[in-house]
């Protein structure tokens, strides 16, 4: 699955045409949905530089499958052709937990956000990362780990609050070396 723009704007096209029980779509009709929301975004003006059917059901497979969303998506049998809606009404992926590929995105962005450390006027990035570092939401599990107010005076935050934070998120048992105040050494070993 290709983790592009496109495939977000599709996914979202999907799931208004999906939830949408007042109308039928068929697979036709959810290609052209697409496509001209994909246009508007990209500015396409050739008919050729849209998606195909294919891609429309390697797509409904996704928001089906386990990597995927896990929505139930039902294809109901008219005449010769099927359309496509959730089995549930009200169902939509804006509902669902954020899943691995969400969370390694959002990774992703916090790692671009920390080349502007230190610049004038791009503090508030430290105060969006440390938030976001501050919930559970980019480990494993759903659990609030940790809650504090933020002391940018605090020495050692930038060098062991990850590690740490990801040791206790992820459940690794970690070795940790205490020094006294005013010596150089300090360690942090996982196992």
């Amino acid at each position: 699955m290709p983790t592009n723009k496109n495939a977000a704007i599709r996914y979202q096209v999907l799931d208004r045409c999906l939830s949408n029980w007042a109308r039928r779509f068929y697979i036709e009709d959810l290609v052209e949905t697409c496509n001209e929301a994909l246009y508007q975004y990209n500015g396409y003006t050739k008919k050729e530089d849209g998606i195909k059917k294919r891609q429309v059901q390697e797509d409904l497979k996704f928001l089906e499958s386990e990597e995927g969303y896990r929505m139930d998506i039902d294809a109901i049998k008219d005449g010769h052709r099927k359309y496509y809606r959730y089995h549930h009404r009200g169902d939509s992926i804006k509902d669902q937990p954020i899943n691995q590929e969400e969370l390694d995105l959002i990774h992703d962005a916090l790692l671009l956000m920390k080349r502007f450390k230190g610049v004038p006027h791009f503090d508030w990035m430290d105060d969006i990362e440390r938030r976001l570092y501050t919930t559970s939401q980019l480990g494993e599990n759903s659990k609030s780990v940790i809650t504090f107010q933020s002391n940018p005076y605090l020495k050692g935050m930038d060098t062991y609050f990850r590690s740490l934070f990801d040791a206790i998120v992820n459940k690794r048992v970690i070795e940790i070396v205490y020094h006294p105040f005013g010596k150089d050494s300090r360690t942090i070993n996982q196992h």
